[in-house]
């Protein structure tokens, strides 16, 4: 009698042991998934996702979510990194928790081992302290945030796909211009021209699509690519001096804004010679252009710099053989935000025309101005080279 009760009371202890485990895993489910009863959201705060980027997948947290016009948006914190480079996310480009897949992703990355967050890859992340760098690098080790990656995939989608372009000037469309972001960046004046420069100088060349060119032509003139200067723009005023005053020319620091100077982020490791650097210069810029980047992506200034899809106005000039060719090369459809294997489209240039050979330095100019100077009036030879590189990359 006393086995066959230790038996029962042992059967008895296994069946709650069973339906407490069933309990913690339907709780367990129903914490990840809740029920989308009158159109409620799919995560709830706290819930662990991952999101879907050009290198890898990203581990995050759901912050809170908002019900807009095109559907659940999240805003999201990616474990291991600091809340600047929380944002807002629809739903269809987030996809469940799963640790398998996210180390599988961040071992294609390169990541260390153990580094599922990609802050410590070392092939994108410069030295800490410029006295660490022995050797001067081979090109520029920048780290292109998610964000500003899924800025260049939207971008690219809204003008070589759906045949729209931002409208000129941005800031009198209510977004800023570059120069108006690099105004108010907290980095060194001379990095600060530099960039400008690189802007000015590398726009025609390397930072559109084809689709582009013919707004550039409207909106900048036929005049060399470059800043506008004072002795140009009195050098207009002269022209026009036997009749109307024609108005200067604007340099296109003035004229595009944040989605233009992403581009150049990508291109810029292609476009600075390093090899005319100091190592603590190469890390000092390195810095410099990371702290740039991590402010474009911090919550408040996204929502101000970048555009929203209905702010794309329709191409009058939009060529439709062409934009067949491109998805043809691209496979099967419009690039999007999903998909962690599809790698971020390198901005095709728009002529080969070479920059304007000899450029000289401006007095003053020091550390990275001057390799902006240098490089953008010094690389001719090269832009048919970039050229077919860069499309390379866009077809990839």
């Amino acid at each position: 009698m006393r086995a066959r009760r230790e038996a029962k009371e042992a059967a008895a202890s296994v069946a709650a042991v069973e339906k407490q485990s069933e309990k913690q895993y339907l709780d367990a489910v129903l914490r990840e998934y809740k029920p989308r009863k009158g159109g409620t959201a799919k995560w709830k705060k706290g819930s662990k996702v991952l999101v879907p980027h050009t290198d890898q997948y990203y581990g995050a947290v759901v912050v809170q979510g908002q019900k807009r016009e095109d559907g659940q948006w999240y805003l999201l914190h990616y474990e291991g990194w600091s809340s600047k480079y929380d944002e807002w996310v629809r739903e269809d480009e987030v996809v469940r928790y799963d640790r398998t897949l996210l180390e599988e992703s961040a071992a294609k990355a390169g990541n260390a081992p153990g580094d599922l967050s990609g802050r410590r890859r070392k092939a994108d992340v410069a030295p800490a302290e410029p006295q660490l760098a022995v050797e001067i690098p081979q090109q520029l080790r920048l780290h292109i945030p998610p964000l500003l990656k899924k800025v260049v995939l939207d971008d690219n989608e809204q003008i070589n796909m759906k045949g729209m372009l931002l409208p000129l000037p941005r800031n009198a469309h209510g977004r800023p211009t570059v120069n108006d972001i690099l105004k108010v960046s907290e980095a060194a004046r001379e990095m600060v021209a530099g960039v400008r420069q690189y802007f000015d100088r590398c726009l025609r060349h390397f930072l559109l699509y084809s689709h582009e060119v013919q707004q550039a032509e409207e909106a900048l003139g036929a005049g060399p690519a470059g800043a506008a200067t004072a002795s140009t723009a009195a050098a207009d005023q002269r022209a026009g001096a036997g009749g109307a005053a024609q108005p200067p020319r604007r340099a296109p620091s003035d004229l595009y804004g944040a989605e233009h100077l992403v581009r150049l982020f990508v291109k810029l490791p292609e476009l600075v010679p390093v090899a005319y650097m100091t190592p603590p210069d190469v890390v000092r810029l390195e810095q410099a252009l990371h702290d740039l980047m991590a402010r474009m992506t911090e919550v408040k200034r996204q929502a101000k710099y970048f555009s929203l899809p209905e702010e794309y106005r329709r191409n009058p000039h939009f060529n439709h053989l062409m934009a067949l060719h491109y998805q043809s090369l691209l496979g099967a459809g419009p690039p999007g935000a999903g998909g962690g294997g599809t790698e971020a489209g390198t901005p095709a240039p728009a002529t080969d025309a070479a920059p304007t050979r000899g450029a000289t330095p401006a007095a003053g100019e020091t550390g990275e101005a001057a390799a902006a100077a240098a490089a953008a009036g010094s690389r001719g030879g090269a832009v048919s080279g970039a050229s077919s590189e860069a499309a390379d990359m866009d077809q990839g």
